[in-house]
């Protein structure tokens, strides 16, 4: 019973599994077992409260595999890079979420046929306080908060973009190994 209510409240983004569960053991035991795709569906849906409907086409490979509690703030990036990609696109345009991994190493990459960016601010997005909204509407924080939390987990985020053209964000995160020293 409270693992069915963890399970709901966690796939709702309500509250954070390890405040609804209290029980670090059986947290423990539903992060094992949680899939990339509950993180891209819980990103998705909270780009969906914000722009409606979502705009979002999937493309993960069904072989995604089962990650640790290491890369819940994997959310957080998505959602960043899903908000960003959704506002510099055409609302009659769909943003592409593609997953994939191997071994070593999960591939989240975000795709839109937006507005793009210059080289020029493409140098810079990444750094504190440069937005590409208009002044008063964005903080110019997020891709610089993507990039901090990518860096706690050993990933990147790598960019490309052409003006006019639109852009692709490339997520990189290594998994895991079974052999790696556990605490």
């Amino acid at each position: 019973m409270l693992a069915s209510g963890v399970l709901s409240a966690y796939e709702a983004g309500t509250e954070p599994v390890w405040r609804i569960a209290g029980d670090q053991h059986l947290v423990a035991a539903f992060y094992r077992n949680t899939v990339i795709h509950i993180l891209v569906e819980r990103a998705i849906a909270e780009v969906s409260r914000i722009h409606g409907p979502s705009r979002v086409a999937r493309r993960l490979d069904p072989s995604l595999p089962a990650v640790g509690p290491e890369l819940e703030p994997l959310v957080r990036v998505l959602v960043n890079l899903l908000d960003n990609a959704i506002r510099a696109s055409a609302p009659d345009q769909v943003v592409e979420l593609r997953a994939t991994a191997d071994e070593r190493e999960l591939r989240l990459e975000i795709v839109d046929l937006g507005s793009g960016m210059s080289a020029e601010l493409l140098r810079r997005v990444q750094h504190p306080f440069v937005s590409t909204r208009p002044p008063g509407s964005g903080t110019g924080l997020g891709l610089f908060l993507c990039r901090r939390i990518l860096d706690a987990l050993g990933g990147r985020l790598e960019l490309r973009s052409w003006p006019g053209a639109g852009t692709r964000a490339l997520v990189v995160v290594p998994l895991a190994s079974d052999d790696a020293p556990t605490a």
